[in-house]
């Protein structure tokens, strides 16, 4: 497989980016999970002091204090992710390797070549295969017609004489291995498509 340079080079410039990206929503995450712990914490607390009857008043008083803050370094993160992203996506859209050249070049430039340098030449061989069979399935046709008028004089024959006791079944030379004519069927490119090939045919790619 080509490698798609343009691709590669907008990845790696890009690493930079994702880990600050990365940075900044983890710290926003971890302030959310603050928020959410103290949360928990006032819960259990309160429920607790319904449980023993002793009051927590201060405690409550406490982590009331503890959420409001943690809830102020949460919206402070918050903003810092959203400003980081904002920092991230101007960064990639003014310096650099854009999207938009990595799609560019691959419509222009990648798709053309990988078909003209490795598609083409299967296609080339494919349809020189397919001239070959056709040819050969006229040839076929044609050496059947050929033999055609014989192999209905021998019939005619056949009807009035036995050989050997018996009658001979004629048939038309062309049939007289059925089974070993090559035909591609419907069954063999039913294998391709499961990247099998049929079997007794060997594995040949196009450059080999």
């Amino acid at each position: 497989m080509k490698e798609f340079a343009k691709f590669t080079q907008f990845k790696n410039q890009d690493i930079d980016l994702q880990k600050m990206e990365a940075q900044y929503r983890q710290k926003m995450n971890d302030a959310g999970q603050r928020v959410e712990d103290l949360k928990a914490q006032l819960q259990a607390t309160i429920a607790d002091e319904f449980r023993s009857g002793k009051d927590a008043t201060t405690a409550k008083n406490k982590l009331k204090d503890d959420i409001s803050s943690a809830e102020k370094d949460f919206a402070l993160a918050k903003a810092e992710y959203e400003e980081c992203l904002r920092y991230t996506t101007e960064k990639r859209q003014s310096s650099g390797v854009t999207a938009e050249d990595v799609l560019r070049s691959y419509r222009d430039e990648f798709v053309p070549s990988v078909w003209e340098g490795e598609v083409k030449p299967i296609l080339d061989r494919m349809a020189q295969a397919r001239a070959e069979y056709l040819n050969s399935l006229m040839d076929l046709r044609e050496k059947e017609r050929e033999y055609a008028p014989l192999r209905t004089q021998m019939y005619d024959l056949s009807r009035t004489t036995k050989v050997d006791g018996a009658y001979v079944a004629v048939m038309n030379p062309v049939d007289y291995r059925q089974s070993e004519i090559p035909y591609i069927s419907g069954q063999d490119l039913a294998l391709i498509e499961r990247n099998e090939l049929p079997s007794g045919v060997e594995r040949r790619k196009t450059g080999e």
